[in-house]
């Protein structure tokens, strides 16, 4: 007898999968329908089926050809799975008591809410005869049923030349249009090949479904403002045209990009420059125009960024004209013991000699929380109490895009970044930005040009112009894959006794991932294993050493298109205890579940060379 199945139909569409050729035993294939060990494998993927939607006793059957049983399976709704791309399907399916045979393509998405499944029972043979005996007509339908409404469907294999064009490699497809068929040709995907993640990462990826779901809202929500943006300045494909020399004709490319990317940062006014060389600078050109000698620059979150303490004059070359040298003193507020803001300290910090407030949104390379926006927010407030000329300047880096709300939308005087970070969309090859109040912006810029030369000047070339818009637009799209990745990469290591900032399945505040090693072999073994699957100098093995800026050593995996680029995906962290990897960034978070693999493997052969040592 022919088993028979119960599928249920979601969000409108219902699929069934079918394969190219008919294997004697479903049981000989290693992902079909006898596979029970994991829901991420479809199943069915041995058989040819024709669904029939003839009803008896109330009930739709899907029978097995050949008369051999289906095994139970399991469908859980799992929008996200890293399968999800190449689960289209096809149904025949006949179109109730005039039998006309529908053919429908859709996606069999999973729930782990709702489960769907297959139950074994009997089936006949007479729907075989009665549709070889009966013509067909191929029709298409757009949709079965509402969301989670169940449909149940009964199949029977028949020899007949319709059923046998359907089982073909290009199965023929009719659209209906109106009473009258029109049939066209059509190619089915064949099906997967086995999965590449190990069960490990398949199975975390499975637990991260709700996350990954809520961090495409996000992406839809930040897209929505940059597409605002470009329509506000009405972008079009003269803006792309560049400029040479001076830069003063551009035809406006400048101006919009400045002007788009003001609005979507919630500011006034931004300068986006190619020109800036890095994060570092355009903080440092933000300090040095809104500080004067004599001026207080207080940190409120801990030490500063390590590239920041030469600018600062906490370390370097005498001479180079740090803020310390021009007389600017600098204080910084110590973080609670858990790495949170000391609320007390900080308003009690703040005086009339108080000129400048840094905050850094992200953790950097400190093992604490990175700051959420109502954070920011808070201490906008209480700067602003105790002295309400200080200017709070937000370093912004790795955090733009991670919330639907931006350091100037709660009150940032000035905020400020990198274009090879998030705001760049992973296709920006140089430069940064400063957003903020008119005033503040122009004496930033002042001083990456020069007095008088303001924001009218500055060559890009029309690639450069094009890029950086575009960069902008991905840009939600991208950190929206580095946010995912994180999440990945926190419950795989935690899951592995690890410790991790931030902790699993929490809300992100910027895209760094760190987890703590603990010793500087695993770091290292760490970052040589993320470089084997970067795809640029796989075959580079990373060596610490000397980074301008830095004081310690510092190991990076970087195997990048763009030099620094860590939003496509990279590792590193400085050789120092208690010896962290900050990981970052990736196009697609599969990227990263590749990755995971090769350094979980690393990461156990350092712990078995550990313990023979």
């Amino acid at each position: 007898m022919a088993a028979t199945t119960t599928i249920g139909a979601h969000g409108g569409f219902a699929a069934i999968c079918r394969s190219n050729a008919l294997c004697q035993d479903c049981a000989n294939l290693g992902h079909c329908c006898s596979s029970r060990d994991s829901a991420t494998w479809m199943p069915a993927y041995c058989s040819k089926f024709v669904l029939s939607s003839r009803n008896r006793a109330g009930r739709n059957k899907i029978n097995r050809p050949g008369g051999s049983d289906l095994e139970p399976w399991s469908l859980q709704r799992h929008p996200l799975s890293p399968l999800i791309s190449w689960r289209s399907m096809t149904a025949a399916i006949s179109c109730g008591e005039k039998d006309d045979l529908k053919m429908v393509t859709g996606i069999l998405g999973t729930s782990t809410k709702r489960r769907r499944r297959v139950r074994r029972g009997e089936g006949t043979s007479s729907s075989m005869s009665n549709l070889q005996e009966r013509p067909s007509r191929l029709c298409a339908r757009a949709s079965l049923s509402p969301l989670h409404r169940e449909q149940e469907v009964s199949a029977d294999v028949a020899t007949s030349p319709t059923t046998a064009r359907l089982a073909s490699n290009s199965p023929q497809v009719a659209l209906l249009d109106g009473e009258k068929p029109r049939v066209v040709e059509s190619d089915f995907p064949s099906p997967p090949s086995p999965s590449p993640f190990s069960d490990e990462i398949a199975r975390a990826v499975e637990t991260l479904a709700p996350q990954f779901l809520s961090v495409d809202q996000l992406v839809a929500a930040n897209l929505n403002k940059v597409l605002n943006a470009f329509q506000s300045v009405r972008l079009g494909p003269h803006h792309f045209s560049g400029s040479t020399g001076y830069g003063h004709a551009d035809a406006g490319g400048r101006e919009a990009l400045d002007y788009a990317f003001a609005r979507v940062m919630g500011a006034e006014m931004a300068c986006v420059r190619s020109q800036f060389f890095s994060g570092t600078h355009a903080i440092s050109c933000a300090l040095y125009g809104v500080l004067r000698p004599g001026d207080e620059l207080l940190a409120a979150a801990g030490p500063p960024y390590d590239t920041l303490e030469e600018v600062i004059g906490l370390r370097g070359t005498p001479g180079h004209g740090s803020l310390k040298e021009l007389g600017v003193s600098y204080r910084e507020v110590d973080l609670t013991s858990e790495g949170r803001i000391d609320w007390t300290a900080l308003e009690s910090a703040v005086g009339s000699k108080t000129k400048c407030v840094l905050v850094q949104r992200s953790c950097g390379y400190s093992w604490r929380p990175s700051l959420t926006i109502p954070e920011i927010g808070r201490i906008v407030q209480i700067v602003k109490r105790r002295n309400r000329n200080c200017i709070v300047l937000v370093d912004n880096c790795y955090g733009e895009f991670v919330s639907t709300s931006e350091p100037a939308e709660v009150g940032a005087d000035l905020v400020a970044g990198s274009l090879i970070k998030n705001p760049g969309g992973t296709i920006v090859a140089s430069g940064g930005y400063i957003a903020g109040g008119k005033e503040m912006v122009s004496a930033a810029l002042a001083r990456l040009s020069a007095p008088g030369i303001g924001m009218d000047a500055g060559a890009a070339s029309g690639t450069t112009m094009r890029l950086m818009l575009q960069g902008l637009f991905l840009a939600p799209q991208m950190v929206g894959e580095a946010i995912k990745s994180s999440l990945l990469i926190a419950e795989v290591m935690s899951a592995r006794g690890y410790e991790v900032q931030p902790p699993p399945r929490v809300q992100r505040n910027d895209i760094i991932q760190a987890v703590k090693l603990g010793s500087r072999e695993r770091l290292l073994s760490f970052c040589a294993a993320v470089q084997t699957r970067c795809p640029v100098g796989s075959y580079i093995k990373p060596v610490a050493g000397r980074t301008p800026g830095y004081e310690d050593e510092v190991v990076f995996a970087d195997g990048t298109f763009i030099d620094g680029s860590t939003s496509e995906l990279s590792c590193d962290g400085p050789l120092r205890p208690p010896y962290i990897a900050f990981c970052q960034g990736a196009t697609h978070w599969s990227h990263w579940a590749l990755v995971l693999a090769p350094t979980l493997e690393a990461l156990d052969q350092s712990n078995r060379s550990g313990q023979l040592g």
